[in-house]
């Protein structure tokens, strides 16, 4: 993230948008949205896409769950995810896809809304929460290291660098 373009403010906020909507459980819509809201934000584009790199195979089960706690806690319902209903509701779906049945999209609400309501609301806290702390933690690292590289260019200690020149090895190429 050292070389994106921006101050350390906007490509904090580019990458907490990320995280955020990282948090959402709505895969295949958190990049457009990351990219979306950085931009409304004036947050960096490409960091935001970065951010939303948080969530990934081994980080969106606790993502989801913990989002599917905490909504439930904000909805004042029990924790308590029932299988056998989640079995029977998918298995309902699964026959209205293969049976090509207009009853798809009830089918799909009635197995999927018990779960993505209290996401949807979960989500926004879990988010805010992983988005602020992402940010401060991002933003102070870019601007230590903005510290230690004055005006954008390499410094190393005790090592002055210098234009290379490039001079013919054999006398016929000069």
């Amino acid at each position: 993230m050292t070389r994106l373009r921006g101050s350390a403010h906007a490509i904090a906020l580019g990458f907490a948008v990320g995280v955020f909507t990282a948090c959402t459980p709505f895969l295949g819509l958190q990049m457009l949205s990351a990219g979306l809201l950085a931009w409304l934000m004036g947050g960096s584009i490409v960091a935001s896409f970065l951010g939303g790199w948080i969530a990934n195979p081994l980080t969106v089960p606790l993502i989801w769950l913990s989002s599917y706690h905490i909504g439930m806690a904000m909805l004042g319902q029990s924790g308590r995810f029932e299988s056998g209903q989640f079995r029977e509701g998918f298995a309902r779906l699964w026959q209205a896809l293969w049976e090509r049945s207009p009853d798809v999209l009830q089918a799909a609400m009635e197995v999927l809304f018990p779960v993505l309501k209290p996401m949807s609301i979960g989500c926004v806290p879990l988010g805010l929460l992983l988005g602020g702390l992402f940010y401060i933690l991002v933003r102070r690292s870019l601007e230590a290291y903005q510290m230690r590289r004055p005006h954008g260019e390499p410094q190393l200690e005790g090592v002055r660098l210098r234009p290379l020149r490039l001079r013919p090895s054999h006398p016929t190429l000069l």
